[in-house]
């Protein structure tokens, strides 16, 4: 999605619930009868074709919608038009989990699963679409989470569970303007996924939500953890790590590395370890690139030297492509510039720090 294309939308969402309609299959103002709420977009690129090509995907979140029995969140997605790779692709990315959790409660940090079992989602799932549909039109999706909280008005959404965050999507008591149509994908302006009955829900059990740790590193946030147990992530703030435009590490990194090594270790014997790299949006993406891969090598090899130089480390940069905040702000943009360490043990159980 360019930046036009999401300031623009941003625009119609106005910071809380826009209006928007589809027209020659993007966002755009129209007529009354013709709106769909966007709460705000986003966009994901991942790699193709064994790391040689990338595919873009475009995307919107629509609302959050109380039911008797649990909370339904409508969002839509397509292929970018310079993709050519179909929207079942991004469904089952390895590396991807589509709208795979929500925060209802900044009190308690409970972050709510998707309603599923072994047998069933109630949810849009990659079988669910229409290979028939052009890839290239919005398609409205839907994700049953638990009922949240009776004084929650907004939520927090975990667009890929890449660290693409959607904050403050309104949560209506109200079901959207539209036909509830029983399929798991619509094209958009055509109705809605069905919201699941009282007896689906019934047939589905709520997992226990996940606990965020919150904040953890320097006090002024530049390193985030989140998550329990084996499933955690460690995010580290670029800048804390490096100086502007540099890929070695600054004077304070050590002792902020020093701790993710001490808490990596105490997981046990390390079966696999990954490090990769992000900046923001200025400058080339060719020099964006480059300045990932360094510093992600960077971090690597500090690792591996705490570690043991036998330890497998795979080091990746993947540049601009993948924003957690806007880039029209330093403080957007300081949020991109980020390292993250991902593991996994000897015994298979995986974490990302």
């Amino acid at each position: 999605m360019t930046g036009r294309t999401r300031q623009a939308a941003r625009l119609l969402a106005g910071g809380t619930l826009g209006l928007a309609v589809v027209a020659g299959g993007a966002l755009h103002p129209g007529r009354a009868a013709d709106r769909i709420p966007v709460a705000d977009v986003f966009e994901i690129t991942i790699p193709t074709d064994g790391g040689e090509g990338v595919a873009h995907y475009e995307g919107a979140i629509h609302g959050a919608y109380r039911t008797p029995d649990a909370t339904v969140l409508y969002w839509s997605i397509r292929a970018a038009e310079d993709s050519g790779a179909p929207l079942r692709t991004v469904f089952e990315h390895e590396d991807v989990d589509l709208v795979g959790g929500v925060l209802a409660d900044p009190r308690t940090l409970d972050v709510l699963l998707p309603l599923r079992d072994d047998a069933r989602c109630l949810c849009t799932e990659a079988g669910d679409l229409d290979p028939s549909q052009d890839p290239h039109t919005f398609q409205v999706m839907y994700t049953s989470f638990p009922a949240v909280p009776a004084g929650t008005t907004a939520i927090d959404v975990d667009v890929d569970g890449r660290g693409t965050i959607v904050a403050g999507v309104p949560v209506s008591d109200i079901l959207p303007t539209g036909p509830q149509v029983e399929r798991a994908s619509v094209v958009m302006g055509q109705g809605w996924p069905a919201a699941p009955t009282t007896e689906q829900v019934g047939q589905v059990g709520a997992r226990d939500p996940l606990d965020l740790v919150g904040r953890s590193g320097a006090g002024d946030g530049s390193v985030t953890t989140e998550g329990t147990g084996a499933d955690r992530l460690v995010r580290f703030d670029a800048d804390v790590l490096f100086a502007f435009d540099r890929s070695d590490l600054s004077a304070e990194a050590q002792a902020v590395l020093d701790d993710a090594i001490a808490e990596i270790e105490a997981a046990g014997e390390l079966g696999r370890l990954e490090v990769v790299g992000h900046t923001d949006g200025q400058g080339t993406a060719d020099y964006n690139q480059r300045l990932s891969v360094a510093r992600a090598q960077t971090v690597a090899d500090s690792l591996r030297e705490a570690l043991g130089e036998d330890l497998e480390v795979t080091v990746e940069g993947r540049g601009w492509d993948e924003p957690i905040a806007t880039n029209d702000t330093e403080e957007g943009r300081a949020q991109n510039r980020r390292v993250t360490i991902s593991y996994e043990t000897a015994s298979g159980t995986e974490g990302d720090r």
